[in-house]
């Protein structure tokens, strides 16, 4: 062996030598970054079992705050669906609106008048009622703090977010049912205090005996909305990722001409669209598919246990696939009605007091509390009509025909129909019988004449 030759190969040895300790130094940084990443997923594992629960909202503050986030659309996850629930919630309490009436015709013509006035100032009997259903819907309970505005003579209702003044209920000691104050001191100020008269307080979940702990309809559920929303993005992930697979070129045996292409589209920056000239084996890498299918289940699994909590039915959520046919619709509009038939209940009593405690505020600031003429609410009740299709089908085929051959009165078939004053619809009906058709013409009485002629 030659001098050139061998100190060219003590060269090629020594560039050996220094390749492979790059190598053997590359493996012991890999195995070390493996270890590391073990030992990382290890503990984040044992600290999820740790906390491994299927409610992550475990107090009322927490859960309202997050239902607040996600109605206004400035949580994570699950703005979509909570504001979904909630709309739909608050439009079918509240339903067709408020109805205040007569218990008896003859009776409480003024306190009628005024509950009509007062709901017009309040616009309780237009907008405000869905919008304090909505409230009640984030916050699981409802303030209303009464006055009297002097300027317009009429009491004003205010309502009073827990969000915002984080205001305390304090219950009587005996009777949990009755509130004794409800206070809150605002930022900087002096403590703001309200006694009995003065409001009128209504929660919609929780237990009796805590007033203040009302939990909302949809915080039982907030964990699997936001794991349906999460779902739903890995779907979105999947397709983002499907939709740009990864180009891979292999060089079976020869690594140097492996390296040498990726060398060269790392230079020219190469893209999807772009020719390719290549001697090694050139195709597309994609991910398995096999998760996709559980995801979608999850999704459709998650929305009908949503959808079981709040009442709200599937098709409005989105899943309109799940209805087998139309009285599959009809049975979850009928769900509806029973899961919301609570808090239109509570509801019915909130305005019931609030018509009460106005009444009782307006004779005190007139002087008329004492008088024989004070305004008596018992003369009057609240109703909030609902209407299903049952509803509408049992007039059709039972109370229509026995109407129409004389089985039931024609009050009884009208108090059927919603949104029909029976009264007033009575009075106009008498007071049109009582009207006598005007006297006809001497030239409608020549074509009366016409007509029996040619009928003859």
């Amino acid at each position: 062996m030659g001098i050139r030759s061998y100190l060219r190969a003590a060269t090629d040895a020594r560039q050996e030598i220094a390749k492979n300790a790059r190598l053997e130094g590359e493996l012991k940084r890999l195995q070390f970054a493996n270890i590391q990443l073990a030992t990382k997923l290890l503990i984040a594992g044992e600290q999820e079992g740790a906390k491994y629960r299927g409610n992550e909202y475990l107090t009322y503050d927490l859960a309202v705050e997050a239902i607040d986030k996600k109605y206004r659309g400035v949580a994570d996850w699950g703005c979509l669906q909570t504001g979904n629930i909630i709309d739909i919630r608050a439009a079918f309490i509240i339903s067709e609106g408020i109805q205040v009436q007569q218990v008896k015709k003859e009776e409480g013509e003024k306190e009628l008048e005024f509950a009509e006035a007062f709901l017009d100032y309040n616009n309780l009997d237009e907008e405000m009622a869905q919008e304090y259903a909505k409230e009640a819907e984030i916050e699981g309970k409802i303030l209303l703090k009464l006055d009297w505005d002097e300027e317009a003579k009429m009491v004003a209702a205010q309502y009073v977010s827990w969000t915002a003044k984080k205001y305390k209920v304090k219950p009587h000691p005996k009777d949990y049912t009755k509130y004794l104050s409800v206070a809150w001191t605002p930022s900087g100020a002096d403590e703001v205090k309200l006694e009995p008269p003065n409001f009128v307080y209504k929660k919609f979940g929780g237990r009796v005996n805590d007033p203040n702990d009302a939990a909302p309809k949809i915080m039982k559920c907030l964990t699997q909305v936001d794991n349906l929303d999460k779902a739903l993005r890995d779907l979105r992930e999947i397709d983002r990722i499907f939709a740009a697979p990864v180009p891979v070129m292999e060089f079976p045996g020869d690594p140097e001409a492996a390296e040498a292409a990726q060398k060269k589209l790392d230079e020219i920056n190469w893209k999807i669209k772009k020719a390719l000239a290549t001697s090694g084996v050139f195709k597309y890498v994609q991910p398995a598919m096999q998760g996709t299918d559980m995801l979608l289940k999850e999704v459709e699994s998650l929305g009908e246990v949503i959808s079981g909590a709040t009442g709200v039915p599937v098709h409005f959520l989105g899943f309109v696939h799940l209805l087998a046919n139309r009285s599959t619709g009809e049975n979850l509009a009928d769900l509806l009605y029973a899961s919301t038939l609570k808090e239109r209940v509570t509801w019915i009593g909130a305005y019931e007091e609030t018509l009460a405690k106005a009444m009782a505020i307006a004779d005190r600031v007139t002087g008329n509390a004492q008088k024989s003429t004070a305004l008596k609410p018992g003369l009057l009740k609240v109703t909030i009509p609902f209407v299903t299709q049952k509803h509408w089908e049992a007039l059709e085929k039972i109370f229509l025909p026995a109407a129409l051959g004389g089985k039931i009165s024609g009050q009884l078939f009208l108090s059927r129909i919603p949104g029909v004053n029976v009264d007033e619809e009575l009075e106009m009906q008498k007071s049109e019988s009582n009207v006598k058709p005007p006297a006809k013409t001497e030239d409608a009485l020549k074509e009366d004449d016409l007509l029996d002629d040619d009928v003859d």
